[in-house]
């Protein structure tokens, strides 16, 4: 409590969930929820402070200062950049996603795993599914199948001679699952950003494999890898390196080699 008091009067309010998730980490495991929270607050502060009324059960309570001036609060709020508090905010949930590619060779079996087993912050998942008007639920799934890629005219056809009526809800669950495809996209490539390339995704990886395996252009990995879409040249290669190094050492062991693709 010592370090949230400050803190009601430097803002004009904090959200349940953003004390519970301070009070969390200064715990050290201990998990409290909302509900306990709040009725610290009360306990502690009594009448010194007052919580926001709530429309939605999975909208959190905001509790602020009684001792802050009505007026005062009005002018904090306006002088909120919403646009630049959402960006700080996913840039730090970003921040914490781990793909799990480190010390990995990256072949196609570990990159798959990254992919589907990589979950993406409720910020990017909330923001994503704004801007590119999907279903949020479509985002709680990192599987990438032949469905998500489905496409709608082909669907159409494949179910006429089952006299199966293809409607409009069949037409927006397949442009969702489309979308949800180009949401993880734009995930990655905006983690591969504020990294500055050093923390590898499955997009970037297999995007400079792909190029390779085609023609090994080295201009074109490097164009790729300017916009942000894979990763370097060099990159690429130490990889492929580093792979063929441990099927030779594994091989003049008289061992057999697991076999890997890219």
């Amino acid at each position: 409590m010592e370090i949230i008091g400050p803190k009601l009067k430097e803002r004009y309010g904090f959200t349940l969930t953003e004390i519970r998730e301070l009070i969390n980490e200064l715990a050290g495991g201990n998990i409290i929820r909302n509900n306990k929270v709040k009725l610290r607050l009360q306990r502690y502060y009594e009448n010194e402070i007052s919580f926001s009324s709530s429309n939605s059960k999975n909208e959190s309570l905001m509790v602020f200062s009684l001792k802050l001036d009505i007026n005062e609060i009005i002018e904090r709020m306006r002088k909120v950049d919403n646009i630049k508090t959402a960006a700080k905010e996913i840039r730090e949930a970003l921040q914490k996603v781990d793909f799990g590619l480190t010390n990995k060779f990256c072949d196609s079996d570990e990159l798959n795993t990254s992919w589907m087993t990589t979950e993406m912050p409720d910020e990017m998942l909330t923001f994503l599914s704004t801007l590119l008007n999907i279903n949020k639920g479509f985002l709680l799934s990192n599987s990438v199948n032949e469905e998500a890629y489905s496409d709608p005219d082909q669907s159409k056809m494949d179910t006429k001679d089952d006299d199966v009526e293809y409607d409009i809800e069949n037409i927006a669950t397949c442009h969702d699952k489309k979308m949800s495809v180009s949401a993880k996209v734009i995930f990655q490539i905006l983690y591969y950003s504020i990294h500055s390339g050093l923390k590898q995704t499955p997009l970037h990886l297999m995007v400079g494999h792909t190029i390779y395996d085609k023609c090994k252009s080295r201009e074109l990995i490097t164009c790729m890898n300017r916009a942000l879409i894979s990763v370097s040249y060099n990159e690429v290669l130490r990889k492929r390196q580093q792979l063929a190094a441990y099927v030779i050492h594994a091989s003049g062991n008289g061992n057999n080699a697991k076999p890997f693709s890219y």
